[in-house]
């Protein structure tokens, strides 16, 4: 085998062996402790240029695995991240009576139809964030704001959200976003 054959062939074991771990981890988890899938499709733009946004498209399994594909004006996918939630993220995220009883949450708000609970936090000296939870999206908020003390905001707002079940193929990243290093 060539050289620069090996560093490729390696990161391609490594993400096999990733996703397979990945993959069953999500399988041992109670289905019943997390709320139903979805899809939210995000709008992300700064204040000082709204014509330059960004498409992030968030989706989440029934066993808690969320990827989020990030897609430039041209379409094209930029980024993707995969986290896993666990079954205390999704509890602690999906109790109402938990948002009405935070001090942290500054008001309530309706979105897409789903009342969303305002959590008001300062961020330093870069200013303030605000992120809108629902009980529906668990620890998936539905918008952010950040405001910096600059007077710009970056601003992160759900376009639409689908309740319904994410496929396996879904999660699965672009293979087109690896990065080959031989070259």
């Amino acid at each position: 085998m060539k050289t620069k054959y090996i560093f490729p062939v390696a990161i391609l074991i490594f993400m096999v062996g990733g996703f397979t771990y990945f993959f069953s981890v999500q399988a041992s988890y109670d289905q019943n402790s997390i709320n139903k899938p979805f899809v939210i499709t995000y709008s992300r733009y700064r204040q000082s240029n709204p014509n330059k946004k960004f498409t992030i498209v968030k989706l989440v399994s029934s066993q808690g695995t969320s990827l989020s594909k990030l897609i430039g004006q041209d379409g094209r996918d930029l980024e993707h991240m995969a986290i896993q939630y666990d079954q205390d993220d999704w509890k602690k995220w999906s109790n109402r009576e938990d948002y009405l009883q935070s001090t942290k949450v500054v008001r309530t708000e309706q979105i897409h139809g789903i009342t969303a609970y305002i959590y008001r936090q300062e961020i330093g000296e870069n200013g303030v964030i605000e992120t809108w939870y629902a009980p529906e999206t668990g620890p998936i908020p539905i918008k952010e704001i950040l405001e910096k003390k600059n007077g710009d905001a970056v601003i992160t707002e759900a376009i639409n959200i689908e309740f319904r079940e994410v496929s396996g193929v879904e999660l699965m990243p672009d293979a087109n976003l690896l990065v080959d290093f031989t070259r």
